[in-house]
């Protein structure tokens, strides 16, 4: 049986509400968001964003044993954020710690159909969250810790960055494999002939790390960390998107259309078996996959 080794995901997370916009004519976004208009939207989408939900809970769907750290207030925001993360699985939120003098963090997101997103967002309780809020015995059961979205939370990036780096060091000494998320507090993404991008570049992740923990090479780890991102814009929110790891793998094994690549420099070539590109000279070690 294909042995999978279990993370856990800490850092920054909120609350999504991702009202539900018609696709506007070309060039309407300008004329449409004016001050004094009002503009009629369907249903809200709530769902759970930031790197602990948008990547734990996509290496959970994606079979990885995985446990969340992370920190909420004691909030009607927080209420619906832990019952969110329970609906996936029962147990999922108990590394959810409380705040009860903060605020639950949350983004608004204005995603028109065509059109670069706009994200309102208020970091509140992952400001607070530190070193101290930690379960170092939980991490240490685990084979990685993955931590995302210092840049929006300010005890991580105070002093020069020192209470990221205490962690980190806290963690190291367990002996495990680290990832970082460095986000760009500027939350706008590229838009495109897509649903939504909230949390792909989390979800790419997500699909990297999970081929990680199951042994596989760079090779497979590229192409699961490119179609659950895909997979991901097929939804509005950051995880409704998402498929299993067996049907994503069957749905690349099927055929699914890549886009083209073209690099033109001639110290790579294109490994068609693989479908990667790889530095001349050098062959691909990873390990054999069957799906």
């Amino acid at each position: 049986m294909e042995k999978i080794l279990g993370a856990v995901v800490a850092g920054h997370i909120c609350l999504d509400i991702i009202p539900e916009i018609q696709a506007l004519p070309a060039g309407g976004f300008n004329e449409t968001f004016l001050p004094g208009h009002l503009l009629e939207v369907g249903p809200a989408a709530l769902s759970t964003g930031g790197a602990v939900s948008n990547t734990g809970l996509a290496l959970h769907r994606l079979g990885i044993p995985t446990q969340l750290i992370c920190k909420i207030g004691a909030d009607a925001f927080g209420r619906i954020v832990r019952e969110l993360i329970e609906s996936e699985c029962h147990g999922l939120a108990e590394g959810l710690v409380v705040d009860p003098q903060a605020a639950t963090s949350y983004s608004m997101i204005i995603s028109p159909t065509d059109v670069d997103r706009i994200v309102l967002h208020n970091p509140a309780a992952n400001h607070t969250f530190c070193a101290d809020d930690i379960d170092y015995h939980l991490v240490g059961q685990a084979a990685l810790f993955h931590f995302g979205y210092p840049p929006v939370m300010r005890r991580m990036y105070a002093q020069n960055g020192q209470g990221l780096v205490d962690l980190f060091r806290q963690v190291k000494q367990t002996g495990m494999t680290t990832s970082l998320d460095m986000c760009h507090p500027d939350l706008a993404a590229e838009g495109g002939q897509v649903t939504g991008t909230t949390g792909a570049g989390d979800a790419a992740i997500a699909g990297f790390l999970s081929a990680l923990l199951r042994g596989f090479g760079p090779e497979l780890a590229l192409t699961m960390a490119s179609a659950v991102g895909a997979c991901n814009v097929e939804a509005a929110d950051a995880l409704s998107g998402l498929r299993s790891w067996d049907i994503t793998l069957k749905r690349i094994r099927a055929g699914w259309e890549r886009l083209p690549l073209r690099l033109e420099d001639p110290a790579w070539s294109w490994d068609q078996s693989d479908q990667v590109w790889r530095r001349n000279g050098r062959s691909g070690p990873g390990k054999e996959w069957h799906g």
